[in-house]
């Protein structure tokens, strides 16, 4: 019996969650919804979206409910479509203001949790917002985040699963409140909605907390 913590994770599979992922690969492939041309576009983005690891994402996050599942999928790919994610994975982000914005906004990976997972930290409490938006905008800000998950998922995944010899799925965030106020979340709060928004429902089941 797989324990709570692994239950619906790639080798750790009930005989009917097994059943259920096969089901939800074929109806995504009839469905086109994972493209006949995939391993062309596999090679483009330099890891596997398709693979079981992240098909269990999505059934994790639906509670292994195929039709829920299907559905946010499907929007995923919409999304992806629509925001250029394939195209920033493919190609990368380029955001030279990088330097400049992380000392008024800094949110960078540091070393690994006792799991094995990559830390994230955000240090909310050192924002300074006029000088922030006087760098970059909301939506570089966003591109840059999507740029951070593909490489999240097609780097860091793998070369952490490999230092620890197990599977990591997911990272271990850390919002650093030292010398915040209410006013800081405030003042970020239309790009932190935005950021929640697009790793709660296109990077399902990737970070915790």
């Amino acid at each position: 019996m797989a324990s709570n913590a692994l239950a619906g994770h790639p080798g750790h599979l009930t005989d009917s969650q097994q059943s259920i992922l096969v089901q939800f690969r074929e109806e995504l492939t009839a469905e086109g919804l994972i493209p006949a041309d995939k391993d062309a576009l596999v090679s483009r983005l330099g890891y596997d979206r398709f693979d079981e690891s992240t098909l269990l994402r999505f059934l994790r996050a639906r509670k292994f409910d195929v039709p829920k599942a299907k559905l946010m999928w499907a929007n995923n790919e919409k999304w992806r479509k629509e925001f250029g994610a394939d195209d920033i994975a493919a190609n990368g982000f380029d955001y030279p203001e990088r330097t400049e914005v992380s000392k008024y906004y800094p949110q960078f990976y540091h070393k690994t949790d006792k799991e094995g997972r990559p830390l994230y930290i955000e240090q909310l409490g050192k924002l300074d917002i006029n000088k922030l938006y006087a760098l970059t905008t909301q939506d570089r800000q966003l591109k840059h985040l999507v740029s951070e998950y593909e490489k999240f998922l097609g780097e860091r995944c793998q070369a952490c699963s490999k230092q620890v010899g197990h599977l990591v799925e997911t990272s271990c965030t850390i919002l650093d409140l030292y010398n915040a106020g209410i006013s800081s979340f405030y003042k970020v709060k239309d790009y932190v909605s935005a950021a929640s928004a697009i790793g709660q429902n296109n990077y399902v089941c990737s970070t915790r907390h």
